[in-house]
């Protein structure tokens, strides 16, 4: 009951945070205000929470205190932090910073859930094994990232211009005019799959320009070639002009996130076969097999945490039945049984001392007797 209870607790206070209007930090609305006050309640029931386990299971000198379970440092610190947003001298800066901690209240629940644990405890117990799958997942990375920086360089700014060469002001190339009626790459020396339309402005009929900025006219900036507002190159974010910015085009093309988008137009400004064996060499070797790798390293850190906890449950029953197997022993010894004698009358144990006792007085009796009788 009273972790259902608490459980109840942690939901509310996480639907709390999330109706919470973060645009009035200062809780000047009625609204915040009365979720300020409950935050209150929230605080003295984490901290009746705390208090009560502290006090059945000890604070950390025990074995099995408190603090000795690395799972309650997350509440014992939610109820710290509580405390300390209402000290009065603590800076109104510093309070919203400590209001930001808030957020982890909803991580109690991971204490609340065994289930839960036993997730999380998978997960960090697949680190160690997870490493060696993340160093050749960089290894893939970094081939990859080399390739697709020899082949497509630049190419993500191949466009179809208006003229053959940019405008240039003092013998530096300064804008170079994109025909805005094409919306794909084009091809410059002819391999890729497509070919800029002919040009129809007077003095270049019939000619066809198609231009990169990068890295043949690299004075001209960015801005004028508005990439970041270009959908069809993903806003500039996307290219392999370098080898940093390669890896994370690698990163997003193993996500199978817009991978047919840079596929097609890395076919269309240069050689169509090396743009289609390129990306689809790299999702079957990134997503489908080193993605499941991670996943496979993951879930058998999962089954060996289960396997783990099913024996220490196995280990926990069997000291359980030996305890009640000796209390029962022990309770049997206690109570003395009464017996009943041949002629119906109870006979009750005595002891050793006192039988011997009654034995020789007895044997002095019946010597007695005989010696009378003699006489």
């Amino acid at each position: 009951m009273f972790d259902n209870f608490i459980i109840l607790m942690i939901f509310v206070n996480s639907m709390a945070l999330a109706i919470y209007d973060y645009n009035d930090r200062d809780n000047t609305s009625y609204f915040n205000k009365q979720l300020e006050k409950l935050g209150l309640l929230f605080s003295i029931v984490f901290t009746i929470e705390a208090v009560v386990k502290i006090i059945a299971m000890g604070f950390v000198v025990h074995k099995n205190s408190y603090l000795r379970d690395t799972w309650n440092w997350l509440d014992f610190v939610v109820v710290c932090i509580g405390f300390i947003e209402l000290f009065p001298i603590i800076p109104a800066a510093n309070l919203k910073s400590l209001r930001t901690l808030r957020v982890l209240r909803p991580l109690k629940s991971i204490n609340a859930f065994p289930s839960m644990r036993r997730l999380i405890g998978s997960l960090l117990a697949s680190l160690p094994s997870l490493a060696n799958a993340v160093v050749f997942m960089l290894f893939i990375f970094l081939l990859f990232g080399i390739l697709g920086v020899q082949q497509f360089k630049g190419i993500f700014y191949q466009r179809c211009r208006l003229t053959d060469k940019p405008i240039m002001v003092d013998g530096i190339a300064t804008k170079w005019e994109i025909d805005e009626d094409v919306e794909r790459l084009c091809t410059i020396d002819g391999s890729g799959a497509f070919t800029c339309p002919r040009n129809k402005l007077p003095g270049n009929e019939g000619k066809e320009f198609c231009g990169s900025i990068r890295p043949d006219w690299p004075t001209i900036p960015f801005d004028s070639e508005d990439t970041i507002n270009q959908e069809l190159i993903m806003y500039g974010i996307i290219h392999f002009d370098d080898l940093i910015t390669g890896i994370i085009a690698i990163f997003q093309m193993i996500t199978l996130e817009g991978w047919t988008t840079i596929m097609y137009n890395m076919g269309d400004a240069t050689q169509t076969w090396m743009a289609v064996c390129f990306c689809v060499l790299l999702v079957i070797i990134g997503s489908f097999f080193l993605l499941n790798v991670v996943l496979a390293v993951i879930m058998d850190a999962f089954d060996d945490v289960d396997k783990n906890h099913a024996i220490e449950e196995e280990r926990q029953a069997k000291e359980i039945l030996e305890l009640k197997e000796l209390y029962e022993i022990v309770d049997t010894e206690e109570d003395v049984p009464e017996e009943e004698n041949k002629e119906g009358s109870i006979v009750i144990d005595q002891d050793p001392l006192e039988d011997s006792n009654i034995q020789n007085v007895s044997g002095l009796e019946i010597k007695s007797v005989k010696q009378e009788n003699q006489i």
